[in-house]
């Protein structure tokens, strides 16, 4: 039993930091997406209705950080795998 969590606390870590990783560049980029492609226009088209802007904003803010962040989470998994599935490849395959 200890052999097998010795083998499995590295793929585990391994899994959670690149999970995070990729949830956290997901959701900067989906939170800037919402600021840096939506905002502007929206500003232009309510701005005589600021109560409108800011609860809109920050709800399409958070929703796109959120679904960008579970792309981002999801992209974090498989190369979190594909890295652990290639550590356990040989190098070169055998000519014998």
């Amino acid at each position: 039993m200890a052999a097998m969590t010795r083998c499995a606390l590295p793929l585990i870590r391994r899994l959670v930091r690149c999970g995070t990783i990729g949830f956290a560049y997901g959701a900067v980029l989906g939170a800037l997406f919402v600021l840096i492609g939506w905002f502007p226009s929206a500003l232009a088209m309510h701005a005589d209705d600021p109560t409108f802007l800011l609860h809109s904003m920050l709800a399409w803010c958070a929703g796109w950080a959120v679904v960008c962040g579970a792309v981002g989470l999801v992209v974090g998994l498989i190369v979190s795998v594909l890295i652990d599935v290639g550590d356990r490849l040989p190098d070169h395959p055998r000519l014998d």
